[in-house]
């Protein structure tokens, strides 16, 4: 009996883990293949498999079974029938391919197609028969409960596709995917990556071959995909770097983190010692997905050594960063500020100080006598120091403040 608990544990194990697998099929022509970018690994599908498997490592296989040149006949299911004059369905390039590898998943939602036909022979093809076979490949991709996302048009103005009536047409076409798939199943690879005044790609993304986008081109698909979030899945907090520096005396943080979860923050930590961390500031993350950069100032850094790290929190978990040292030539013990001048009813001080201690603080006047005398208690760090000097008469004073270990500073004040 103990080895079968034993065993439906392990199996159940097993059904766990394997529930988690996602995997993506990519089906379409030269720009899911990758024409365009170079080297290969700055095509979309590539950073798409670089970010979401060997980065994140969420995913477990991304195929690409995308064909330069290829038509959106030739993805059709392997038992289509394609019209007279159309070229018929490539088994080794088609949705029935396709899903055939994401068959056998414990859910099959983890299961994507990718289906981007953007132009070829969109000069020969209605509208009407485009749309149909996508729609033909969408209903094949989603039959067995895996996920189906269609890429509009693209521009393109090579040859025959140079006339007003094409570049209509691509736009049209792209209207009519979004319109037939709405915008939750579908990729939009036109907005923004034209000219509005001639309908070509923009030349920050343009491959110079009127047809294909270059490497920033495919960077803004990639960016579009991962926005799109095609598993449905909250991405962890994934921290780049970051950075700590005394500048002009403050400490500007610096970090960089890619993420896409509303519900995350960070949290700028200091301390003293290395081992006990107060707050300075808490930040939520950037409302939209990708990586952000974040700074924040302490605008009060403490004297001597101190230390700086960055709590990444997110819904089920807390993580640090690296600590960083900073080395503040502050002394032990200083009167950054004094305020109102003129004193009223009272004078207040910022004092810092290296370590929690007790302070002497003596008034006097312009003779050096002394005419009051206090004692106050600070704490490593910044403080807020108030002493009365409602009974001193209008004129020029000095306060002298003096450490545990005798440190003292004077500073002058009037009233």
């Amino acid at each position: 009996m103990t080895r079968l608990y034993l065993l439906l544990v392990c199996v159940s194990c097993c059904i766990s883990v394997s529930a988690q697998n996602m995997r993506l099929v990519g089906v379409g022509s030269s720009t899911i293949a990758g024409q365009g970018a170079f080297p290969a690994d700055s095509s979309w599908m590539r950073r798409f498999s670089n970010y979401y498997k060997n980065g994140l490592g969420l995913v477990d296989s991304v195929y690409n079974l995308g064909f330069p040149g290829a038509n959106c006949y030739r993805g059709m299911p392997s038992s289509y029938m394609p019209p007279p004059m159309r070229e018929g369905p490539v088994a080794a390039e088609n949705v029935t391919h396709a899903v055939n590898l994401l068959s056998g998943m414990a859910i099959p939602a983890n299961g994507v197609v990718i289906i981007n036909y953007p132009t070829n022979q969109y000069t020969v093809f209605s509208i009407a028969e485009i749309m149909n076979c996508l729609q033909v490949m969408y209903d094949s991709a989603t039959r067995l409960g895996n996920k189906c996302y269609i890429t509009t048009s693209q521009p393109r103005t090579d040859g025959s596709f140079n006339t007003p009536a094409m570049k209509r047409k691509l736009a049209d076409i792209k209207d009519s995917i979004i319109n037939r798939f709405t915008v939750a199943n579908t990729l939009n690879f036109w907005d923004g990556m034209y000219n509005p005044a001639d309908t070509t790609i923009l030349s920050m993304y343009s491959a110079g071959d009127n047809i294909h986008f270059n490497n920033a081109g495919h960077r803004e698909l990639f960016e579009r995909v991962r926005a799109k979030n095609v598993f449905g899945i909250t991405l962890p907090v994934k921290l780049h770097q970051f950075s700590a520096a005394l500048q002009d005396k403050k400490v500007a943080v610096q970090w960089q983190a890619d993420h896409d979860d509303p519900l995350g923050s960070f949290a700028v930590q200091r301390s003293q010692n290395g081992q006990d961390f107060e707050l300075l500031q808490q930040l939520p993350v950037n409302n939209q997905m990708g990586l952000h950069s974040y700074a924040f100032t302490d605008q009060s850094p403490l004297p001597g050594t101190s230390y700086y790290r960055l709590a990444v929190r997110e819904r089920d978990r807390t993580y640090y960063s690296k600590t960083v040292m900073i080395k503040n030539a502050l002394p032990a013990l200083a009167v950054q500020r004094i305020y109102p001048v003129p004193a009223d009813k009272r004078l207040q001080m910022e004092i810092v100080a290296a370590q929690a201690q007790a302070i002497t603080i003596d008034i006097r006047n312009s003779g050096g006598v002394s005419l009051q005398r206090f004692t106050r208690s600070v704490s490593n760090g910044v403080n807020q120091v108030y002493v009365p000097v409602v009974q001193l008469p209008a004129g020029l004073y000095f306060v002298r403040v003096t450490g545990a270990h005798g440190e003292s500073f004077t500073r002058s004040f009037s009233k």
